[in-house]
């Protein structure tokens, strides 16, 4: 019999099927609050608040250009156009959340005005919402090349980015989009979400700061700014712990460099800077603090500084691209300081398999029935890395349990191409098909 505390859990999973995502959080975070200890509880947590958030900026973004399309068409004596009934059966179905049907919706209003912008970055968002990464961007690029000029479909892109893990991209977009328009909103709100996610909060508070610079009563930003403040303080705590600790033992270059640490995520580079240096002199091996300086040094531009920290770490890299090594050798022989330093980090930084974390997470949610959110992630991690087998495999059971025999076929199909020995999915196949 199950206790009190999973039946509880068990409403929030719910909850979170039904996407209904602030409900779902509020349930496990009372959860958390009581010591529960489920080991999932974190996890469903963290993707609880995502959702919400990522689903937030993208029905907030969509409504606003549908509503500015049928303010336009009003404006110029076209209210029933063909167009516009698209629109507003989008915008029902978006209520809804029925989103496969907002984008057919969508979708023919695309086949009747091919140069809107706002209907490309309308239609972006909603496959977003539906997990389908690739159909995204390259909408949102569509977008981006018919309005160079305009800031929205640069921060669209860098928003749809972010949720691919692809943070460099995405800091990239979001950057043009504010060169572009200073005041950009979800520019500044994407871009501290991005730097919240790699624990740069002092960048992460800037940027929300100014968002709610652009947008002063905007109650999401208000909401995000409380978290990030909350972090920062947490983070404030902890310098002080490890103040404490480097005061009465000042030869540990470990707690050196995690005091270094804590001041960069708070946006204190100057003191992280000193830390790392101190942490360097009592250890001169301390690979990791080499590459952690390094990146602060490449961030400040000092890059001959940071070409020297990278060469100490590259020496410890085993596993290492030795085609992109000898491009930064010669690089550096030919006095190009800047591009050899960021070819020795791109040598020594390893990138994180986004594709498998996003893989693992959309067959847990595949088991637990979350479909929506399974296919999500599965789409995402298959972005990266398309060879996936058990990716396709495990997407083609969510669309055939979501009811899109074709979609299920058709990653059946990729995963038996991938593996013609995968009985199973070949079973599947036959079933969708």
């Amino acid at each position: 019999m199950k206790s009190s505390t999973e039946i509880k859990f068990q409403q929030g999973l719910e909850h979170f099927r039904n996407a209904n995502h602030l409900s779902a959080i509020n349930v496990w975070e009372s959860l958390r609050e009581e010591g529960y200890t489920n080991p999932n509880l974190d996890v469903y947590l963290h993707a609880a608040r995502l959702e919400r958030s990522k689903v937030m900026q993208h029905l907030e973004a969509t409504n606003a250009d549908l509503d500015a399309l049928v303010q336009a068409a009003g404006a110029s004596m076209e209210p029933h156009s063909p167009v516009v009934d698209h629109c507003l059966h989008a915008k029902e179905h978006i209520k809804a959340r029925q989103y496969d049907e907002a984008a057919r919706s969508l979708s023919e209003a695309l086949k009747l005005d091919e140069d809107c912008t706002t209907l490309w970055l309308a239609l972006a968002r909603v496959y977003c919402m539906l997990g389908k990464a690739r159909q995204a961007v390259l909408h949102a690029e569509k977008a981006r090349a018919l309005s160079q000029d305009d800031a929205e479909p640069h921060s669209t892109l860098g928003q749809i980015l972010f949720e691919m893990d692809q943070p460099a991209e995405s800091e990239t977009s979001f950057l043009k989009a504010i060169e572009i328009d200073a005041r950009h909103y979800r520019a500044w709100y994407g871009l501290g979400s991005l730097y919240y996610s790699q624990k740069r909060f002092g960048l992460a508070e800037e940027c929300v700061k100014k968002a709610l610079a652009a947008k002063p009563s905007n109650l999401t930003a208000m909401a995000f700014l409380d978290e990030v403040l909350a972090e920062l303080e947490n983070v404030e705590n902890l310098i002080g712990e490890a103040q404490r600790t480097v005061e009465a033992h000042p030869t540990w270059a470990d707690w050196h460099f995690k005091l270094g640490t804590l001041y960069s995520q708070s946006g204190r580079i100057p003191e992280a800077m000193e830390r790392y240096d101190q942490a360097l002199k009592i250890n001169p091996g301390f690979t990791k603090c080499c590459y952690e300086r390094a990146g602060l040094l490449l961030k400040e531009g000092r890059y001959e500084a940071a070409l020297a920290d990278l060469k100490a770490v590259v020496q410890q890299v085993t596993d290492r691209d030795e085609a992109a090594l000898a491009r930064a050798g010669e690089l550096e022989s030919a006095g190009r300081i800047a591009e050899a330093a960021m070819e020795y980090w791109n040598v020594v930084t390893i990138a994180p398999d986004h594709a498998s974390r996003h893989i693992e997470l959309g067959k847990k949610f595949f088991t637990e029935g979350l479909l929506e959110q399974a296919s999500r992630e599965l789409s995402i991690g298959l972005s990266h890395r398309p060879e996936y087998v058990d990716g396709h495999f495990y997407l083609g059971l969510v669309e055939l349990k979501r009811g899109h025999p074709e979609a299920a076929a058709e990653s059946l199909g990729e995963a038996l191409r991938l593996n013609p020995r995968l009985a199973a999915a070949g079973l599947s196949l036959v079933e969708a098909l």
